[in-house]
């Protein structure tokens, strides 16, 4: 697919259908086990005592193995910012909303869904894209990670934490940093939200592309399970993982995006698009790559803030 770029601007989709989360449970559950085995003992006995903090900590180690509770109750906090969409106020895609920028621990009732990704907008027809919102993915790993300290506030600290682990993963998911414009999607395709596509040619409507890359490295949320592929994913580059710049995570994942995302067979309406055998593999390879660079990043970010 050939396309012009008029312009690209930092900018979030703000369509009234739900973006797909990213990744999915098991996705952000395995960046979760392979930052874990990154960190330091220090680290890690930091993380242990601020998850305690967060009410569903009980269920998030219910039957594990006592020498596995920490692990897993890390793994499954990764979860928490998409878990509370069942049990928190929606508060819409809008970050403008007053609560937008709040950092005030587990008191906090709001959903926050427009704190999950950063939007570099790109049009393919000159449609005009929209300016950066000063609330984002982004914008909130910064925050957060500046918050966390050896002690302090450990509230705010273990809400924070949480969420951080959560958008590690999410800015690692290319389709997090996107949406494409067009004519005929003016208000943006929400990071693949608007496109569809399917494994064979009898799909009726097709799943949602950013649907398919959030499951990209399967479904099971059974810790085992998850703990053990993590175990096999290809050890992040160093020169990679040294990176430890958010907005340079955020132009990875961009170009990640444009070169394995909205390349052929996607074209530029919403189909349903039928993925080749190509498409998918490349597609399962580089999700294993971001899974395994974002928990490495995760692990030292966690390790420099924690001492």
């Amino acid at each position: 697919m050939k396309t012009t770029m008029l312009a690209i601007g930092l900018g979030a989709s703000l369509l009234a259908s739900a973006p797909a989360q990213a990744w999915n449970g098991r996705g952000h559950m395995m960046v979760a086990a392979v930052a874990w085995e990154e960190m330091t003992p220090k680290a890690k006995a930091r993380a242990a005592a601020l998850l305690r903090k967060n009410p569903n900590y009980g269920d998030w180690v219910k039957g594990v193995p006592a020498e596995l509770a920490d692990k897993v109750a890390f793994m499954n906090a990764a979860t928490w910012p998409d878990d509370i969409r069942s049990t928190h106020q929606d508060d819409g895609y809008d970050p403008t909303v007053p609560q937008a920028d709040d950092n005030v621990g587990y008191s906090d009732p709001y959903v926050h869904a427009y704190w999950h990704f950063t939007n570099i907008a790109f049009s393919i027809d000159a449609t005009p894209v929209p300016p950066a919102p000063a609330v984002n993915a982004i914008e909130r790993i910064k925050l957060f990670g500046a918050t966390l300290a050896p002690s302090g506030d450990d509230d705010v600290q273990s809400y924070d934490l949480v969420w951080l682990a959560h958008l590690v993963g999410d800015m690692h998911q290319p389709l997090h940093a996107t949406s494409r414009y067009s004519q005929a999607k003016k208000r943006g395709d929400n990071g693949g939200n608007g496109v569809f596509v399917c494994k064979t040619g009898q799909c009726g409507k097709g799943q949602k592309l950013h649907q398919f890359w959030d499951y990209g490295v399967g479904t099971s949320q059974d810790y085992g399970s998850v703990i053990a592929a993590a175990g096999k994913l290809p050890k992040a580059p160093a020169s990679q993982r040294a990176i430890n710049d958010p907005d340079a995570w955020l132009k990875e994942s961009y170009q990640l995006a444009r070169t394995k995302a909205y390349v052929d067979p996607i074209g530029p309406a919403k189909g349903p698009y039928v993925l080749t055998t190509r498409y998918r593999v490349e597609a399962g390879q580089t999700c294993e790559t971001q899974v395994a660079l974002a928990g490495a990043r995760l692990a030292d970010l966690l390790n420099t803030r924690f001492g």
